[in-house]
């Protein structure tokens, strides 16, 4: 996936355009090298790196510094986010821990994503679960109110949910 913030029309613009179809394998250039060892790589000038896949493209393109940051969460890689300059710059430690703090925020906020997902699977198997039994289910609040009914049972949930039990009957 490659995501973009750079005026249209931009050498930049022509990099990530010209990038697109490219399939990215860990290991192989420099994202899949910072995607399979999980480490920061920072190049004052990509173009002399041998691993680069898009040297050509970034000498016609003009972007020559590349930081490339791993995303890890899980305990494992998810991704990588590549920043590119025109310049060639050395790095800069502050720069660095900038990008650093900013892909654990990314990091965190995927593994959240992950969990929350994680979480709504299983209710859906869950609620799949419950609509196959012969019986039904339901959940009440603190108050004996109806908040969950499900199943095949005598009454339909719009008949019971927010209602106790007494006064269904």
């Amino acid at each position: 996936l490659f995501v973009d913030f750079s005026p249209p029309e931009s050498k930049a613009q022509r990099f990530i355009d010209d990038s697109r179809d490219l399939i990215l394998q860990p290991g192989a250039g420099l994202v899949g090298t910072v995607w399979q060892t999980g480490e920061v790589m920072w190049l004052a000038d990509s173009a002399d790196d041998p691993r680069g896949l898009r040297k050509a493209l970034a000498e016609r393109t003009g972007l020559r510094g590349s930081a490339l940051l791993p995303v890890r969460y899980g305990g494992r890689t998810g991704g990588v986010l590549n920043f590119h300059s025109r310049r060639i710059r050395p790095p800069d430690k502050r720069l660095a821990q900038a990008l650093n703090a900013i892909v654990t925020q990314v990091g965190e906020y995927l593994q959240r994503m992950e969990a929350e997902q994680a979480v709504r699977d299983s209710e859906a198997r869950f609620r799949s679960l419950t609509d196959l039994s012969s019986d039904w289910y339901w959940e009440q609040d603190a108050d004996f109110r109806f908040t969950q009914y499900v199943g095949r049972g005598v009454l339909g949930a719009g008949e019971v949910l927010g209602k106790t039990r007494w006064e269904l009957l």
